[in-house]
This record gives C-alpha cells, sequence and structure tokens, in this order.
C-alpha cells in the first residue's frame, strides 16, 4: 500500500508543479481581492466617523436640556448604537481580510516551493487546499 501511495503522491506533486504559474496567478488575484476589502473597510470606517462627529455636532445646536426631551434623547442614542455597530463591522471585516491574506501568503510560498520542485509539507499542500475554495469563488463571481 505504501508503495501505491508514493508514486500518486509525486503524480500529484508533479501536477501541483505544472499548476504553480496558474495557481500563482490565481493567488495574487485573490490577495489584491482580499487587500481591496481592507481599503473599503477603512473606507466605511472614515465615513462612519465623519457622520458620527457630524452628529456630533448636530447635538451641540440642540437647546440646552434636550436629554430630557425623549425624541432628541432617542435620536443621539440612535446615532450612537449606529456608530457601535459600524465600529464593530470594521474590526470584523479587517479580521477576516486578514486572515485570509495571511492564508494566502502561506498558500503563495507553498505554490512558490512547488514550482521550484520542492517536495511539499503536509503544512503547505493545507495551506494551498485552504485558499482553493476562496479561488473558485472568486473565478464564479
Amino acid at each position: 500500500e505504501v508503495a501505491v501511495a508514493a508514486p500518486a503522491v509525486a503524480g500529484a506533486a508533479a501536477d501541483l508543479a505544472d499548476e504553480a504559474p496558474s495557481l500563482l496567478s490565481g493567488l495574487s488575484a485573490l490577495k489584491q481581492g482580499l487587500r481591496g476589502r481592507v481599503a473599503e473597510a477603512n473606507r466605511l470606517e472614515d465615513n462612519s466617523q465623519r457622520l458620527y462627529a457630524a452628529h456630533l455636532a448636530e447635538e451641540e445646536s440642540w437647546p440646552e436640556g434636550w436629554a430630557k426631551n425623549a425624541t432628541l434623547h432617542s435620536q443621539a442614542e440612535s446615532w450612537k448604537a449606529l456608530r457601535e455597530q459600524q465600529h464593530e463591522n470594521y474590526h470584523s471585516d479587517l479580521e477576516k481580510a486578514h486572515v485570509g491574506l495571511h492564508r494566502v501568503e502561506e498558500a503563495e510560498d507553498a505554490a512558490q516551493a512547488a514550482s521550484a520542485g520542492s517536495q511539499l509539507t503536509a503544512h503547505q499542500l493545507k495551506a494551498i487546499l485552504a485558499v482553493t475554495p476562496d479561488m473558485e469563488a472568486a473565478q464564479s463571481a
């Protein structure tokens, strides 16, 4: 059984070496997409901060004792809750994108090793397999 498995693994490694340039191209595109998600998250966070600052400035123009007015108080609380939710989303989006970037970088290292003809470790093979669904999703989008 071991003798049968070894040629199969060697054949898979050779196939991976042949596919490495295409794989690297796909990984590069995936990395660009993830970097775009980081940039978009930063843009949305900046817009959220500006909007909240404008809301706070508007609050400053409200008459003294506005906090006793249920409508104004509700509006101020709504703005605050919206800002907090947007900030949580920002951190969540950044975390997801950075985890994705880390996975892509590991897969790129593995693909470069395969391209150079190196024997891949189990960790390197797992790194390539981990990004395969993301690459397939990106191609179908």
